[in-house]
Parts: C-alpha cells; structure tokens; sequence
C-alpha cells in the first residue's frame, strides 16, 4: 500500500465500511471484465450534508485503484443540497 492510501484510510475510519466494499468489488474485476469495450465500470454513491466532507477521500481512493471506473455518479438530494455544486466542498 502506497503512503497516500494509507494516508487516506486513516483519514476515513468512518467510512471502513465503504471502503472495504469498494476494494473488494474493485479487487474482483478481473482484466477482461475491466478491460472489455463492451462493458463499463460505473461507480455509483449517495451522500449526505453530514458525510458530504469525507467524500472525496472516497472518490481519491477510488481512482488510486489499479482498476480505473469509467464513470463516479454522485447522487444528492436537492432538498440537502438546494444549491447544488455551490453546496459542495471545494475538495469534490
């Protein structure tokens, strides 16, 4: 594990669960899946104004993967988040 990962999971130990999720579904891609033209990698999360600012130590590990997703949707309330990106932290 790179300084940066480690760096990053001590930063989150809120979010071990998800992390240790996405690990796993990123672990057990295989090449062909991952690599394929017929097939994507879409990485889909839900967040809340309390856990808004832990997000993109989520989204950071994501892409330090060795297994690249094609698309991160971010799904958000517009009730929790009435101004959209202007809600947002600067990190994201």
């Amino acid at each position: 594990m790179t300084p940066k990962k480690e760096k990053i999971e001590k930063q989150t130990d809120l979010n071990k669960p998800i992390l240790n999720w996405i690990k796993r579904i990123c672990d057990s891609c295989d090449n062909t899946i991952c690599t394929s033209d017929k097939e994507s990698i879409v990485i889909t999360l839900t967040s809340w104004p309390k856990r808004i600012n832990n997000l993109h130590h989520i989204i950071d590990l994501i892409l330090h993967n060795s297994k690249q997703p094609d698309i991160i949707n971010i799904n958000l309330s517009l009730e929790e988040f009435p101004n959209k990106e202007k809600d947002l932290p600067n990190e994201l």
